[in-house]
């Protein structure tokens, strides 16, 4: 949930300044962002940046509603 909302909040422009801005592991980030993708929970938009061509993540839900029966 942490990386969503950082997703949503602070919009970063690549996986990289994510990962820099949750001081965690770049590999771990786009571990976690693949399984996210997976699921239609997250989608990337390409930016460039520096040049260099970046994928942006992006959030498209300002809510998540899980319901679990038991």
């Amino acid at each position: 949930m942490k990386l969503l909302r950082a997703i949503r909040t602070a919009a970063p422009e690549s996986v990289y300044e994510l990962s820099r801005m949750l001081r965690r592991d770049l590999k771990s980030v786009q571990a976690d962002l693949r399984v996210l993708e997976k699921f239609g929970l997250v989608r990337f938009e390409p930016r460039r940046k520096s040049g260099r061509l970046a994928k942006a993540p992006r959030a498209p839900y300002g809510e998540l509603v899980f319901r679990i029966a038991i």
